[in-house]
């Protein structure tokens, strides 16, 4: 019984380990796209621009708000911007800032 035990518990093992399917190969005709088989290329003018899109870059007091060294210009006018800081908690301790909101 434990030999049988052990002998069902390694097929699981190496099925889970290696797979039970066939891998697909690149000879796989189903695999193939279709324009690869045929030889013809779809053009798509997305793909054929050389320049990509500009990326926006944030704006302080739009897109987030920078604390201020003595933290007054935290208010909740918007609580969905993000606050940021130029100093760590650190910095903040060497240079004597507030580290709590007044």
């Amino acid at each position: 019984m434990r030999k049988f035990f052990f002998t069902v518990l390694m097929i699981l093992l190496t099925s889970c380990t290696f797979g039970c399917g066939q891998e697909s190969t690149a000879t796989d005709v189903n695999q193939i796209p279709k324009e690869i088989a045929t030889g013809t290329q779809s053009v798509n003018p997305a793909e054929s621009e050389s320049e990509p899109a500009p990326v926006p870059q944030a704006q302080a007091g739009k897109d987030y708000i920078l604390a201020a060294d003595d933290l007054s210009n935290l208010q909740l006018d918007d609580p969905t911007l993000p606050v940021y800081d130029k100093y760590t908690l650190w910095e903040r301790q060497e240079k004597n800032l507030p580290i709590a909101l007044p």
